[in-house]
């Protein structure tokens, strides 16, 4: 149900599953959902990168990695980095450029609330992993 609530009347309150495929054909949507390249949300208009890679990709380990996200306005009451270890709280922003501190083996998601403390964003992994990635 992607977090649907269906008491609610309104469509316009239900967060979706956006899946981010090459183009619309069942082989590319079930190979996008198979690379993690989708998130629950209320539009497609979301950008997140960790060290210029998106959800669903790996990026090599180092002890900071830089955050960028532009999540528009949502009337979002409370914007999260979660890892492994941590979360990291920016408030009500609406874009984030900042470095965070990352284990081995990590794992980078973000998390955006809106009214009511409801979740109107919620994004696969970035993973972090120690050596080289292809």
């Amino acid at each position: 149900t992607a977090g649907r609530d269906l008491h609610r009347r309104s469509e316009s309150e239900w967060i979706k599953t956006v899946v981010l495929a090459r183009e619309l054909s069942l082989p590319e949507v079930i190979y996008a959902i198979k690379s993690g390249k989708a998130y629950l949300g209320y539009t497609k208009d979301l950008s997140f990168t960790v060290e210029g890679k998106s959800f669903g990709q790996i990026v090599s380990w180092q002890e900071s990695v830089c955050i960028r996200a532009n999540i528009g306005d949502f009337e979002q009451q409370n914007v999260m980095i979660i890892t492994k270890n941590s979360s990291k709280d920016f408030g009500k922003v609406k874009e984030i450029d900042a470095k965070i501190e990352v284990q081995p083996d990590d794992f980078v998601i973000l998390i955006v609330y809106g009214k009511r403390n409801l979740p109107i964003f919620i994004t696969n992994p970035v993973f972090i992993k120690r050596g080289e990635i292809n």
